[in-house]
C-alpha cells in the first residue's frame, strides 16, 4: 500500500510539475500571422472615443496558400475553427483619418497606427500579426507583417 501511495504521490507531483512549465508559455500566448483580403462582408468599427478599431471579416475556409477570398480572413497554414473570433481588434488607435466625397462616399482612410485601414479601403490584401484574446477578439500585436 505504501508503494502505491508512493507512486500516486510521484505522479501528482510530476502531473503540476507539467502543468506549472506549461502554463506560462499558454498564459503569454503566442501570435501568429492572419492574411485578410478587403471585400464585401469585411467592415471597420471606429470608436474614437475610446480608440479602438475593430475589423469584421468572413472565416476563410482554407489556409492562405490557398488564396483568400474577398472580404475574408485566413491563417497562413489552415482556415479558421468555429470557435475562433471573427474579428481583429486594435486599442490604442488615435490617428484615424478620412476624407468624404459630396456623396457620403469614404474616398481617404489612414491611419499609421492601423495602417491595414487603406487597404481595406482600396479592396486590397493585408496582413496582421494577432493573438485570440478570449474575449472574442483577434487582438493585433502587430499591423503589417
Amino acid at each position: 500500500m505504501k508503494k502505491l501511495l508512493a507512486i500516486a504521490s510521484m505522479l501528482t507531483v510530476a502531473a503540476s510539475m507539467t502543468l506549472t512549465t506549461s502554463t506560462p508559455a499558454v498564459a503569454a500566448g503566442s501570435s501568429y500571422v492572419l492574411m485578410c483580403k478587403a471585400g464585401r462582408g469585411m467592415w471597420v468599427d471606429y470608436r474614437s472615443a475610446t480608440n479602438y478599431l475593430i475589423v469584421h471579416f468572413k472565416a476563410g475556409r482554407s489556409g492562405g496558400s490557398n488564396g483568400v477570398a474577398a472580404g475574408s480572413c485566413t491563417w497562413v497554414d489552415r482556415g479558421f475553427r468555429a470557435n475562433e473570433p471573427k474579428r481583429i481588434c486594435q486599442t490604442g488607435v488615435n490617428d484615424v483619418r478620412f476624407i468624404m466625397n459630396s456623396s457620403d462616399k469614404i474616398t481617404r482612410l489612414t491611419s499609421p497606427k492601423a495602417p491595414y485601414v487603406k487597404k481595406i479601403l482600396n479592396g486590397q490584401t493585408f496582413q496582421v500579426r494577432v493573438k485570440n484574446d478570449g474575449h472574442g477578439c483577434l487582438k493585433v500585436t502587430r499591423a503589417g507583417v
